[in-house]
């Protein structure tokens, strides 16, 4: 079953219990598991998530208190969404959600996530201040920017062309 590793202040903001979280990691979803992080952007709450295999990322702005108790639902909401924008096929998609049907929390595992989404959590900040507002109809552009950002944990490796290899598709980067 895929995990979400939430960081101790999104954990803190659900009201997950150490009871509530597992231990193992036991996926055999293509994609696999995903950190997630609360960031704070013009004093609005918003989730980041991050494919620990690939480091491709998408950005939930303005989330609500009783949205972070559905958390699993809006991820799974978002990643259709976010995959659809970047191409990837209805049954590619359709597949890669039976994956996160049932997802479970765990605490963060991995240095080296917890960098790059600290990364991103500054570069989504700097995009969406230059939009003016939190709600901008540029978010779409935004992650499609920020999934073409070379990320050095990926040894110089973009997120989507990460997540392209993963999925083996010969889907063309627009720049």
């Amino acid at each position: 079953m895929p995990q979400l590793h939430c960081t101790k202040k999104l954990q803190k903001a659900m009201g997950l219990k150490k009871t509530d979280l597992v231990e193992q990691e036991l996926t055999s979803s293509i994609l696999g598991s995903w950190h997630v992080n609360l960031i704070n952007i013009k004093n609005c709450d918003c989730v980041l998530f991050v494919n620990n295999a690939t480091l491709f990322n998408f950005l939930i702005p303005d989330v609500s208190k009783e949205q972070l108790h559905q958390l699993a639902q809006l991820f799974r909401d978002f990643l259709l969404c976010v995959l659809a924008e970047e191409g990837i096929d209805d049954v590619i998609r359709a597949n890669l959600l039976k994956d996160y049907e049932n997802i479970s929390f765990a605490n963060t595992n991995s240095k080296k996530i917890i960098g790059s989404m600290n990364e991103l959590a500054f570069m989504y900040a700097y995009y969406i201040e230059n939009e003016g507002d939190i709600n901008t109809p540029m978010l779409p552009k935004i992650i499609h920017q920020m999934n073409r950002v070379i990320m050095s944990a990926l040894t110089a490796h973009y997120p989507i062309n990460a997540l392209q290899d993963l999925l083996g598709l010969q889907i063309r980067l627009n720049h």
